[in-house]
């Protein structure tokens, strides 16, 4: 069996696979020359920096279990109830989000009309929330829903940044419906984000918390990337290749499918192969076998 792709899904298939079948023959290959794709940790000058995801969440139980399977349940840790809260950076500064403030919508408008991450203009338009029209069109990006409700400014000060840390990804292309989904609910429920918010408020514990529910989150005592060294390590030994572009894979007679990649000349042949790679690399690596796709 070959694994073409060692971020975290790559890994986790591999890891399933040995899981199921312990005997299984087993390659997995990376273009770059380290694990774990999005979960880069790095120390510099002593502080431990992630480049990449910095924690998951805990309701629902998949990358737990994963955590518990590789041996690394003790080095989870919380979030540290002392610091918990998300800065901004407006004119230079780093600024405090408003407490209360749930990614779209705050529970409670006192401090966010207090609060210097908006300027009075934003705050203005954000009390009109209430009253903007419900959406009857089609699908809306992150960006249009965002700012038909919130406003312009809202969206790029608090809304943007806040999305792009949690999804590393371009609110103008993200869809608002697969994103934040509940949000769009609180419209045709309430037609207003503000009352939908305040109406859930007391289902939450950490509602005076801004920007994320953060009990729901942890981490790894010494970095996300440990997950995947961890997950590495319960691989058959000499099964990952590093520094191993694949060009190119193809269906045989038999069933079997032929490898080609940049460490060898010959090709090789496996019985599976599981594609976890982005979806412009796996495009051009299934162009000859399913061209459709």
């Amino acid at each position: 069996m070959a694994v073409i792709g060692g971020g975290i899904s790559g890994l986790a298939a591999a890891h399933r696979i040995v899981e199921l079948h312990p005997r299984a023959e087993l390659t997995l290959f990376e273009s770059s020359q380290r694990l774990g794709g999005s979960l880069h940790t790095y120390r510099n000058q002593g502080y431990l920096i992630e480049r990449g995801a910095d924690s998951f969440i805990t309701n629902v139980p998949w990358a737990s279990d994963l955590c518990d399977r590789v041996g690394c349940t003790d080095q989870l840790l919380p979030t540290n109830p002392r610091h918990r809260g998300v800065c901004v950076v407006r004119r230079g500064k780093l600024v405090m989000l408003p407490d209360g403030f749930q990614m779209l919508a705050p529970s409670r408008m006192w401090p966010v009309l207090t609060s210097n991450a908006l300027s009075w203009c934003s705050k203005l338009r954000l009390l009109c929330e209430p009253f903007v029209p419900r959406h009857t069109g089609s699908e809306e990006t992150l960006e249009e829903f965002a700012t038909r409700r919130l406003g312009r400014k809202t969206f790029e000060q608090l809304v943007e940044p806040l999305a792009a840390g949690i999804y590393t990804g371009d609110a103008r292309k993200l869809s608002a419906a697969a994103t934040m989904p509940q949000f769009i609910e609180m419209e045709k429920t309430w037609g207003s984000l503000i009352r939908g918010v305040k109406k859930r408020s007391n289902e939450h514990r950490d509602v005076a918390s801004s920007g994320a529910r953060y009990s729901l989150f942890v981490t790894l005592r010494d970095g996300m990337q440990n997950l995947a060294t961890a997950i590495a390590g319960r691989l058959p030994h000499q099964s990952v290749q590093l520094g191993t572009p694949v060009r190119r894979i193809q269906r045989q007679p038999d069933g079997c499918w032929k490898i080609e990649h940049d460490a060898s000349e010959t090709s090789e042949s496996f019985a599976g192969v599981i594609l976890a790679v982005g979806t412009p690399q796996a495009a051009s690596l299934v162009e000859s076998t399913a061209t459709p796709l």
